[in-house]
């Protein structure tokens, strides 16, 4: 995975990278499912792999049903039950549990997993004689829809 090939999703998405022509994207929940459709736009030919047997899992009815209509639509290549075997320079190896792994030709690999809360900016203001309330990703990772419910209910409670 320490590969000038391999990239995060938040890099793209934010524009301080640039991709090659074909991508795999590993992680196939809304994050990388957006970072798929933002490569599909530009004509790039994308694969997401997925270790779950749903895209999207966790993404709210209606929305999800629009992402993975719009995956569809720009011809994104969907793997689910899969797992990378390995990176290499000519692209990744996909398993799943169907056989051997099968190797998908990338120019570019995009992690769209592991994210973490992010407490940096909390901790910062640990020492500030105002009350701090944490919400949204430096709390808990989740969805914008979450992070705006709480600091709702928040705001009432205040």
């Amino acid at each position: 995975i320490r590969s000038e090939k391999v990239v995060l999703a938040t890099e793209v998405l934010s524009g301080g990278v640039q991709t090659g022509e074909k991508v795999v994207v590993i992680g196939g929940g809304s994050v990388g499912c957006e970072v798929a459709e933002f490569l599909a736009e530009s004509g790039k030919p994308v694969t997401i792999v997925e270790m779950l047997p749903e895209l999207a899992h966790g993404v709210e009815p209606t929305g999800r049903s629009l992402l993975l209509e719009r995956l569809s639509q720009l011809g994104v290549n969907t793997l689910t039950q899969a797992r990378i075997a390995r990176i290499s320079e000519h692209g990744v190896a996909v398993s799943q549990e169907s056989g051997e792994p099968e190797e998908i030709p990338a120019d570019t690999v995009v992690v769209a997993v592991g994210y973490r809360p992010k407490q940096e900016v909390l901790d910062l203001l640990e020492e500030s004689p105002f009350q701090i309330y944490a919400l949204g990703d430096c709390r808990e990772v989740g969805q914008i829809s979450d992070a705006i419910h709480s600091a709702a209910w928040l705001a009432r409670q205040i």
